[in-house]
């Protein structure tokens, strides 16, 4: 039975995954852990990784992605496959740290719940901003994260190490799936994994900004479930 392990994002809840999830009623065991609050995504792997089974598949979202990509670089062995959803192998550049470095002065300074309500503009395709449920959603999963967190998983993300010279000669199966539209890590960043993983598997979703597993969720439960099927039998 297929073991999926599906990994959050940031500012986000294991509930960024209950859409798709509904749409993969029969993929077999499906794990969505929560992502410590630990500033290293390396930590966030290990303590994830003491909990969870032997093998398994895991997909992550954006900053799960990063920590995906962590299991991958501490126990490669255990991954039947690593799925990237609007994540990428690079490392921030000196613009996107100075970004992330101001985004956790002002948590930290008590601006976080003004952050969170600036995010859906950034965060969600043009065209999704006006479903009043798929915002509700997305309000419901922040005061489960909540300041603290954020921040530390800001700072996990803000030193993470590029991983792509690390993926050279992996022959893991990868998954990349981006939304077209994402502003957050544009398709042109995504696309990076593929030249590191000459046999990854790339697909794009329209109708999607950064939030894809929330925003398409039928369209990537297709992806994820034929991936892993040939992932099985490949």
């Amino acid at each position: 039975m297929t073991k999926l392990v599906l990994l959050h994002g940031l500012n986000t809840s294991p509930r960024v995954w209950a859409r798709t999830t509904a749409a993969m009623p029969d993929v077999g065991d499906i794990v969505v852990p929560i992502l410590p609050a630990q500033r290293d995504v390396d930590a966030i792997a290990r303590t994830l990784l003491a909990d969870l089974p032997d093998r398994f598949s895991v997909a992550g979202f954006s900053l799960g992605g990063y920590v995906a990509l962590a299991m991958h670089a501490l126990e490669p062995d255990r991954l039947d496959g690593v799925a990237l959803v609007n994540s990428s192998p690079v490392a921030d550049d000196e613009r996107t740290r100075s970004l992330r470095r101001k985004t956790i002065a002002r948590a930290a300074a008590g601006d976080y719940e003004k952050l969170t309500l600036e995010q859906p503009r950034l965060v969600f395709h043009p065209e999704n901003l006006g479903d009043a449920a798929l915002q509700q959603a997305f309000a419901a999963m922040i005061p489960e994260v909540g300041a603290e967190c954020f921040i530390a998983h800001m700072q996990a993300c803000l030193a993470r190490p590029d991983r792509r010279a690390s993926l050279a000669d992996t022959s893991t199966p990868f998954l990349v799936a981006t939304a077209r539209e994402d502003r957050v890590i544009p398709p042109a960043v995504q696309r990076t994994t593929l030249a590191a993983v000459d046999h990854a598997v790339y697909r794009e979703l329209e109708g999607a900004g950064h939030m894809l597993p929330m925003e398409r969720p039928d369209a990537l439960a297709e992806v994820l479930h034929g991936w892993l099927n040939e992932s099985r039998h490949g």
